[in-house]
């Protein structure tokens, strides 16, 4: 097996200098990377396999340390040039942290294409008039939306004097170093087109699982069994704290947001009431 690539995907921020960070934004972030990484080797080497592994969590700000293969199948003709597969691994990493600079230029709005040069160097103008040079592939992705969900799901986390910044960082066997960082307020540059994601207000029943009363951020399960991350954005912590320690069954009135698969991603909680538990018959 060849050399794997090791990749660094690291939280940091007052709320994870102790080393712990709320197990479902570690999940999302981890999901995130994963799906990212997927839909790229597919898109750029349909025939080839991959595995990505979690090596060690390290304490410190929250670092995860992920290994990743590429196994070399027939590639398409822009990159038989990969000769090792952690060569392979390290270009598919690359194209993901050249797509987050592209997010960070354009900042979620419309953009202009011009090309110049015997190279054909594509370079991309965002509404400032700044311009950066990008692959084609890039532009691909973009256009195709292909991993904008899984970014977002790794930015999710991202709140101000809470989770201040990610950083993705890969290093090949020759010392070559890739490295990407989205801070907090450039959050928004990554969440997916307004015409894919929807939301709407709603009524829930549910339970209330966890809470993290700094930031009022939790999980709440709905009556089916599924979990949704959720804020509560209502007007009165302490009452909604005194909610979240009733272990019976809630109502809540709020947001729900959905990905383009119309499947609830969070929730934005306005408002809760309890509701009478089921009493067993004698």
């Amino acid at each position: 097996m060849a050399t794997p690539l090791r990749i660094s995907l690291s939280y940091h921020g007052p709320e994870v200098d102790s080393g712990t960070m709320l197990i479902d934004e570690v999940i999302d972030g981890l999901q995130g990377f994963a799906g990212a990484y997927k839909k790229t080797t597919n898109l750029i080497s349909p025939e080839s396999s991959y595995q990505l592994k979690i090596s060690a969590v390290k304490p410190g700000s929250l670092e995860l340390i992920i290994l990743a293969w590429v196994t070399l199948g027939q590639y398409p003709e822009q990159i038989k040039t990969l000769e090792l597969a952690t060569r392979a691994a390290k270009h598919i990493f690359d194209l993901i942290v050249e797509l987050i600079s592209f997010k960070k230029h354009t900042k979620g709005q419309p953009y202009n294409i011009s090309i110049k040069g015997d190279n054909n160097t594509v370079l991309v103008a965002n509404l400032e008039g700044q311009e950066i040079a990008y692959s084609p592939e890039i532009l691909d992705i973009a256009r195709e939306r292909l991993i904008d969900s899984d970014l977002n799901k790794i930015v999710s986390p991202l709140q101000e004097k809470h989770i201040e910044s990610v950083e993705m960082t890969a290093e090949d066997e020759g010392g070559e170093i890739s490295k990407a960082t989205v801070k907090a307020d450039e959050r928004e540059y990554f969440r997916p087109d307004a015409s894919i994601i929807t939301s709407k207000e709603i009524e829930l029943i549910g339970t209330l699982i966890s809470l993290n009363k700094e930031t009022d951020r939790g999980m709440f399960k709905r009556g089916n069994g599924e979990g949704m991350r959720y804020k509560y954005v209502g007007e009165n912590s302490e009452s909604f704290h005194a909610d979240f320690a009733y272990h019976g069954p809630v109502k809540i009135i709020g947001i729900a947001h959905f990905d383009e698969n119309l499947t609830p991603t969070s929730l934005e909680i306005k408002s809760v009431q309890r509701l009478q538990r089921e009493l067993p018959l004698s």
